[in-house]
C-alpha cells in the first residue's frame, strides 16, 4: 500500500490488509517468471529489472530478495536486478546492499526534498485554477533545485525526474507543484542525463521519469490539449541529441 503526499491512500484509508510470508514472495517472483523469460524485457548487465516501491513494508526484505534471487535461478534465468525505490516516505534510506538489492532510484518528486510550502497563494502567478488554501502547494523550481543537488551517495543510486504534478482530479487533500513547464522539465531532464552518462557504466545508464500516463497527479509525458507534443519534443532532445 502506498502512504505519503502523493500516495493513493492513507493508514486511515486502507482498504485491504497486506500480508506477507515467505509463500507470497514465491508465488510473486513465480508469477513474474513468463514476462523475464521475455527477450524484450528491460535487462541490466543482463539481468530482469524488478523495482520495489515499498520494501519498508515487507516483515524482511532481505530474505524475500533471496527467495526471489534463488527462484530466478531454479527458473534458468540467473540472476535478478533488484532496485529499491526511494521516495522519502520511509525515514532514513538504507543501503540496498543491506537489504539484498543491487541499487536504489529516486522517486520524483522525493517527498523530502519538496521545499517549502507556498503559504501566500496570492505570490501564484496565472495559476492554472482556482487553488484552496488548504492545498498542499510547492514551487516545481525549488524541488527541481533540491533534487538535483542531493549528494551522491556511497551507494547506486539511479536519478529520477517528473514535468508536473496536480493530484486535485482525484484528491480534496491534494498536492501541487506550480510553476513547472516543458522548458524547466528539459533542463532537469537534461542535467540529469548528463550526470547518468558521467557517473555510471554504459550498461547502467537508466534515468526515471514520473511518468508517462499518470492523469490523474497531472503527471505526464503523453500530449495534452495544453503543450501538445512540447514536452515530447523536450525529451526527445534531451536523449537524442
Amino acid at each position: 500500500m502506498k502512504t505519503g503526499p502523493g500516495a493513493d491512500g492513507r493508514d486511515q484509508d486502507l482498504l485491504m490488509a497486506q500480508h506477507y510470508s515467505d509463500q507470497d514472495s514465491l508465488d510473486f517472483i513465480n508469477d513474474l517468471i513468463p514476462a523475464f523469460s521475455d527477450k524484450r524485457y528491460i535487462r541490466v548487465n543482463g539481468k530482469p529489472l524488478l523495482l520495489v516501491y515499498r520494501t519498508s513494508l515487507l516483515p524482511d526484505p532481505k530474505k524475500t530478495a533471496s527467495i526471489w534471487r534463488e527462484a530466478m535461478v531454479r527458473a534458468g534465468i540467473g540472476e535478478l536486478y533488484l532496485v529499491r525505490v526511494e521516495h522519502g516516505l520511509d525515514g532514513s534510506e538504507p543501503d540496498p546492499a543491506d537489504i539484498g538489492f543491487d541499487a536504489a532510484m529516486e522517486f520524483a518528486p522525493n517527498w523530502k526534498n519538496c521545499g517549502n510550502r507556498i503559504v501566500d497563494l496570492g505570490q501564484i502567478s496565472q495559476p492554472q485554477h482556482p487553488i484552496d488554501e488548504n492545498l498542499l502547494v510547492f514551487n516545481y523550481d525549488e524541488c527541481m533545485a533540491n533534487m538535483l543537488s542531493r549528494p551522491k551517495p556511497a551507494y547506486k543510486r539511479f536519478r529520477g525526474v517528473f514535468p508536473a504534478w496536480d493530484n486535485s482530479a482525484r484528491k480534496q487533500d491534494s498536492l501541487i507543484f506550480v510553476n513547472s513547464s516543458p522548458e524547466k522539465y528539459a533542463h532537469w531532464l537534461n542535467a540529469t542525463v548528463h550526470y547518468t552518462r558521467n557517473n555510471f557504466d554504459i550498461g547502467e545508464q537508466l534515468v526515471f521519469i514520473n511518468a508517462w500516463n499518470e492523469w490523474g497527479e497531472g503527471c505526464h509525458l503523453e500530449p495534452d490539449q495544453r503543450y501538445g507534443w512540447v514536452i515530447w519534443r523536450q525529451l526527445a532532445k534531451c536523449f537524442f541529441q
